[in-house]
């Protein structure tokens, strides 16, 4: 091959390389274009500054509302809050735990420190049993009548001696059932008194009766009084009735009876009085105390309106009654 057709044949074009003026052209990649959205469309987000503790409903002060600009900061101040609002309701409680602890541990320690010198005295390698015995307060008679019925078990037959055994089989047993039943009764009893106090706090934060017993309380000038009160009135109402009275029954007598409302509750106990024939609210009945038996005459003459008149009644049944 000649310089000439070399040079020829490198200048013709390459059949692998497209030619520009007969190629078809290749369609352009589409691009998603997103419209911006308009800020002012964006709903706006609206904080909610309520939250619940025990029940009970409360609210973020204004002056801490500024401080939420976020869900985080409204998360974090709602935080503290039911953790300070809840402090009210665990305080007390703490307070009776530390009062039994305080009242158990001396206690405790005493009865831990003569377990350790009785143990010693029952040693059995160097045992002292007239110490133990005295420690014990048993009595020369009682450790003689013992010493007796060991000696008749020595000298009885083996039959009489498997009744003697199961015999003191059944005492034991007698006497661990009834620490048990002991025990039982005292969890029941402490957790019947649980449910109470759990049912009179919910009745008490109730929708209906929260804000009445929040006047009452500030009307007395101290806290839980409205709470004390429905305990005092359903000690009453359950022992002329003779059975225990649902919580929610005697709150409502104790409102129907006196007429209370959250207006009337936190005004003086002076203005609380409504007069005869000055417009008494409609369902509140006035409550008089019947005659007492074999005194002829009722003690108390005046109707009843007020809880101090409640007391006085109460007193002046107790006088007649004792004459």
């Amino acid at each position: 091959m000649s310089e000439q057709e070399s040079l020829e044949q490198s200048q013709a074009p390459d059949s692998t390389t497209p030619q520009m003026g007969n190629a078809q052209e290749a369609p352009a990649a589409e691009v998603d274009i997103q419209t911006p959205q308009d800020p002012s469309e964006t709903p706006a987000w609206t904080p909610d500054f309520k939250f619940k503790v025990m029940d009970k409903e409360h609210e973020i002060p204004e002056y801490l509302r500024a401080v939420v600009k976020d869900e985080d900061t409204l998360k974090m101040v709602r935080e503290l809050h039911e953790k300070a609002y809840g402090l009210d309701h665990v305080k007390p409680k703490y307070e009776t735990l530390k009062q039994q602890y305080e009242q158990l541990q001396p206690q405790f320690q005493a009865v831990s420190g003569d377990l350790q010198m009785l143990g010693q005295f029952l040693n059995p390698e160097a045992p002292d049993l007239g110490s133990a015995f005295k420690m014990l307060g048993l009595s020369d008679d009682a450790i003689f009548r013992y010493a007796n019925e060991r000696i008749e078990y020595m000298e009885a037959s083996p039959d009489k001696q498997a009744m003697m055994d199961k015999n003191a089989q059944i005492r034991a047993e007698h006497a661990k059932y009834s620490l048990e039943n002991m025990g039982f009764k005292e969890q029941q009893a402490t957790q019947q008194q649980q449910r109470f106090e759990g049912s009179i706090e919910s009745a008490v934060n109730s929708p209906m009766v929260v804000q009445i017993a929040q006047s009452f309380d500030q009307r007395a000038g101290k806290p839980n009084a409205f709470r004390d009160q429905v305990i005092m009135h359903g000690a009453t109402l359950s022992r002329i009735a003779g059975r225990n009275l649902p919580v929610e029954d005697v709150i409502h007598n104790l409102i129907t009876t006196y007429g209370l409302n959250a207006t009337q509750a936190s005004q003086p106990a002076a203005q609380a009085q409504v007069p005869a024939g000055s417009g008494q609210p409609a369902g509140a009945r006035q409550q008089s105390l019947p005659k007492v038996n074999g005194t002829g005459a009722a003690p108390v003459k005046a109707k009843i309106r007020s809880m101090d008149d409640l007391f006085k009644a109460r007193d002046a049944m107790d006088r007649a009654n004792r004459s």
